[in-house]
């Protein structure tokens, strides 16, 4: 279990935001960097006096007592102001064409080591929604990866790394448009360095029309759900700048990291969601010396935490920020970091909303909450209900009904979108063996729970 410990204390008040020039931020987690001296420098979206848009970088003092932002400029603009050279045409901008923040800097080790930014980007030219609703829509959108070059003094983009397991919107049209119930997910991600395995792993939310997680208790279909890439961090280290040598990420999907994160049309390749929903957005995980790893992310107007283990099963979630109703400022866009043995410091932004959900820049703070992980807490995984083969209607049992629905299915070619759980293997067909498993499912019942 994870408690928070003191009372929120403000970091960056609505005055020194003023003062630093920004009208809108942190419109994004307040990640940072920690300098020899104790100082930070701290990366995060927002915009500024000049209508200047992107990731802004600034240097606070250990205690916060004074922040600073030099240049007053971006680091980083979207594709419109800074093109992208990354490996997926840049058609109508690329994937981060009219936003490029939020996310992660990652430091590689070794003497010189690369300073890169995790990032995420927005593409709001959907010709559907531009003509049926004359709004702007995020029609395409992904993570893509940049570094830090010193004399130009800002990040330089290396392209995209992730896409949203969906096609991109912005391929559609006003008279055959893609994917109208269910445009991608925004993958706001965070990564974080194991360095047991010598990983970056990045956790995002994602999306998918996959039967196997559309519906409940997943509903990846019609909610962001929080997974999980990863990337062998030497590689993405020697590989960033190179000239357009680009590293391959990896989705976690049906127990390994095994699915492409990046497809050639920027959208991603299948994934496995590492809670059911309501799982939260905006997800940012460390693990701690202890072994234990964190999870927090936004769910309603507050903030909840999860452990584990092991990075993939996660326990039932924890308040650790209150909800509260607009107008009064929410929270949104936490980062945490390991403040000392199983402490952890969690940042995140307080900022006015209208009770639609507009955001409000007229008043907006970033904010601490510090938190410990009791010591004789172990965290309690999930229970999770394991597949079970015939169940069509996802009702945890099955019927006679289902098992014509499944001979249908096998032997008079009827569609397998009737009944989906037949098919075990996800080999786009029904053979005996699994109606045979489906009938010992109606006689004995279906697998009981378990954590994955």
């Amino acid at each position: 279990m994870i408690v928070p410990v003191g009372p929120e204390t403000t970091l960056i008040s609505n005055a020194m935001r003023a003062a630093l020039g920004l009208v809108a931020g942190p419109d994004t987690s307040a990640a940072r960097i920690t300098n020899p001296d104790g100082s930070f420098e701290l990366y995060f979206a927002g915009k500024n006096i000049n209508n200047d848009t992107g990731t802004f970088r600034f240097h606070a003092a250990s205690d916060f007592s004074t922040v600073t932002n030099d240049p007053m400029a971006p680091v980083l603009r979207p594709a419109s102001e800074q093109p992208n050279p990354g490996p997926i045409p840049n058609a109508a901008g690329g994937f981060d064409r009219d936003y490029a923040g939020g996310g992660t800097p990652f430091q590689c080790p070794g003497p010189g080591g690369k300073l890169l930014y995790f990032y995420h980007g927005e593409n709001y030219t959907d010709p559907y929604c531009l003509t049926t609703y004359a709004c702007c829509s995020i029609g395409w959108s992904g993570i893509g990866i940049a570094y830090w070059d010193t004399a130009q003094a800002k990040f330089v983009k290396d392209g995209q790394i992730i896409g949203a397991n969906l096609p991109n919107q912005w391929y559609g049209t006003a008279a055959s448009p893609i994917n109208l119930i269910t445009p991608p997910g925004i993958p706001s991600g965070m990564a974080f360095y194991n360095p047991t395995d010598g990983y970056l792993y990045l956790y995002y939310t994602d999306r998918t029309t996959n039967p196997e997680y559309a519906g409940a208790p997943w509903k990846c279909n019609s909610s962001n759900c929080i997974t999980v890439a990863r990337a062998l961090a030497t590689t993405v280290c020697a590989n960033a700048g190179q000239g357009g040598l680009h590293t391959e990420w990896s989705k976690y999907y049906h127990g390994s990291f095994s699915s492409p994160a990046l497809n050639a049309d920027g959208s991603g390749g299948e994934f496995s969601p590492l809670s059911p929903a309501p799982g939260g957005g905006q997800p940012t995980a460390i693990k701690l010396s202890n072994g234990v790893w964190v999870m927090a992310a936004v769910y309603l107007t507050g903030i909840i935490v999860r452990t584990s283990l092991d990075g993939i099963a996660w326990s039932a979630r924890q308040w650790v920020v209150q909800r509260v109703p607009p107008p009064t400022p929410v929270a949104y866009y936490p980062y945490l970091y390991e403040a000392g043995p199983g402490t952890v410091g969690m940042t995140y932004t307080r900022v006015k909303r209208t009770a639609k959900g507009k955001t409000n820049w007229s008043f907006a703070e970033l904010d601490l909450q510090m938190l410990q992980l009791l010591p004789t807490s172990t965290p309690t995984l999930t229970p999770t209900p394991l597949p079970c083969v015939g169940d069509c209607n996802d009702d945890r049992e099955v019927g006679v009904d289902e098992l014509l629905t499944m001979v249908s299915i096998a032997l008079d070619g009827a569609d397998l979108a009737l009944c989906t759980a037949g098919d075990a293997n996800h080999d786009g067909q029904i053979t005996i063996d699994e109606i045979i498993t489906a009938v010992a499912n109606m006689l004995y019942g279906c697998p009981p729970a378990g954590a994955r």
